[in-house]
């Protein structure tokens, strides 16, 4: 997952947290959001990021109770509320279809909440449905190597391999200048996969 982050001094332990995190300093990013919390126990950035930190290491029930913590601060934050339907899916796939277009209808412009939109779509193999998710997910944030990756796999899918290697390229460079959930070796070997076809 990727955390939104606001203007902050350099000196600040919420930039701090985020700059660790980044960079996959967890037990550094944990501690400054810890700090942060024991002045403002309501501070958003720090639940959320905690609530990140949480669901990647595999902790689902820290990460639902500080995803639930956040929505009490702000009950229509997209980033808590993409993490808690991808950490409780609905039994009906249909009413998590339906409740993140609700959410999408009120921010549109959020890209955690069409990347949770691709997610559930790439669940169901419906590619097409995915691949326009991720791409307006990496339309409102270009960098991020994880809304690349899973456009470059909705693109695969659909056949469309010389859009899916370009994709692939792209994650691949992203994700080496920051964060990414992805595999980078099974990225490149289907990058060099698809370059080899495209070259007979």
């Amino acid at each position: 997952m990727r955390l939104s982050k606001q203007p902050a001094r350099i000196d600040d332990p919420q930039e701090a947290a985020y700059a660790a995190f980044s960079r996959g300093e967890n037990e550094l990013a944990r501690t400054l959001w810890l700090k942060v919390l024991q002045s403002d126990a309501r501070n958003l950035d720090a639940l959320l990021g905690l609530a990140g930190l949480a669901q990647q290491e595999g902790k689902p029930d820290l990460a639902e109770k500080l995803y639930r913590q956040a929505i009490d601060v702000d009950p229509k934050n997209p980033v808590a509320n993409a993490g808690l339907l991808a950490l409780n899916p609905p039994i009906d796939p249909r009413l998590a279809e339906s409740r993140l277009k609700g959410l999408l209808a009120e921010q549109p412009d959020s890209p955690h909440l069409h990347f949770a939109l691709g997610n559930l779509y790439l669940a169901e193999s419906r590619w097409a449905d995915a691949q326009q998710a991720f791409f307006k997910a990496h339309v409102a944030d270009p960098g991020n190597a994880d809304y690349l990756y899973n456009l470059a796999v909705s693109l695969d899918h659909l056949h469309q391999d010389r859009l899916a290697a370009q994709y692939y390229a792209r994650a691949l460079a992203a994700a080496r200048s920051g964060f990414a959930t992805f595999d980078p070796a099974q990225a490149e070997i289907r990058l060099q996969a698809l370059q080899a076809a495209q070259g007979r």
